[in-house]
């Protein structure tokens, strides 16, 4: 039987297969080995299993959140992205030769904190947090020459991206990262990116959430806030683009108040936890988060500088 001790944020491919990585870890303490885990929707059935080598994982210290799936042209031919929100890393595996390795946060803090965004208040109530990469999210296929993978600190203001052929190189050297010159008002935590290069993401402080086109530069107009709300909008811990049984794509996230939860001020009569949905064309129509109809080989490198 297979015992899994704690499980990260999981995720569905292209291939119908469920992506699930098992950190170890309890309580903040390691007490297995962390896990790769592979299942075949189609049956439920456990595909593959591969162990992270301890020294990837910091022996128990890194916390693994967020895995990204890059499927190419086989569904053996995949390659997993997870960031180390805690150690300020990327974890990359390499299904079809089942090997994994570890891109650290060496130049321009590429996967780190900033200290002038460690410091968050939500509705009034304020904490400290010093977490690198959280969210992440790639370019759709086709929309350039080849993918991109979009992130960004939580304590942080600005957007970040590489080319995901650089990140499969990366065991040989260091991946080339590009850093927006813009910084938003707030920092932003998870985000997700629908099949027309729209990324969705929340802006934390603002208790909003955003959209940005990456066909566009990524300056403070085309950076739109769809919906904003102090009450309902209070840390959006989780978010995805699903398409329903229609065809129509959905923007899908839920909140839960992760102040509250910090500052042990959660009270259990209170709405903390909420699922909310939208149809992506109707959250964007009309903004500047719709395509310009204008289609690049690259991302327009302008408005961003080389780290």
């Amino acid at each position: 039987m297979l015992k899994a001790t704690a499980k990260s944020t999981v995720q569905i491919d292209e291939c119908n297969r469920l992506w699930v990585v098992d950190t170890g870890r309890i309580g903040g303490n390691a007490v297995c080995p962390t896990k790769i885990l592979i299942f075949d929707l189609a049956n439920d059935q456990l595909v593959h299993k591969y162990v992270v080598p301890g020294d990837q994982v910091l022996f128990g210290k890194a916390a693994l959140v967020t895995p990204i799936v890059d499927v190419g042209k086989t569904c053996l031919d995949t390659y997993l992205y997870v960031a180390d929100v805690d150690q300020n890393g990327l974890l990359i595996y390499d299904l079809y030769h089942d090997y994994s390795w570890r891109v650290n946060n060496t130049r321009g803090n590429a996967f780190g904190p900033d200290d002038d965004a460690t410091n968050i208040t939500i509705a009034g109530e304020s904490f400290d947090l010093t977490d690198g990469t959280l969210g992440m999210s790639l370019s759709p296929f086709g929309y350039f020459d080849e993918r991109y993978l979009y992130f960004n600190s939580l304590a942080s203001y600005r957007q970040k991206f590489t080319d995901t052929y650089s990140l499969k190189q990366s065991k040989y050297n260091e991946p080339i990262v590009f850093e927006s010159n813009y910084k938003r008002a707030s920092q932003a935590g998870v985000q997700a990116t629908s099949q027309r290069g729209v990324i969705f993401f929340q802006l934390v402080q603002l208790t909003a959430v955003a959209c940005w086109n990456i066909e566009k530069p990524f300056t403070p107009e085309n950076v739109v806030v769809i919906a904003q709300d102090e009450e309902t909008l209070q840390y959006v811990s989780g978010i995805k683009v699903i398409t329903n049984r229609q065809g129509e794509e959905e923007l899908w996230f839920n909140t839960n108040r992760l102040q509250k939860t910090i500052n042990m001020t959660l009270k259990p009569n209170e709405t903390n936890f909420r699922i909310i949905r939208g149809k992506v064309d109707d959250i964007i129509k009309g903004t500047n988060c719709e395509s310009s109809g204008i289609k690049r080989r690259f991302p327009d490198t302008n408005f961003w500088h080389r780290i």
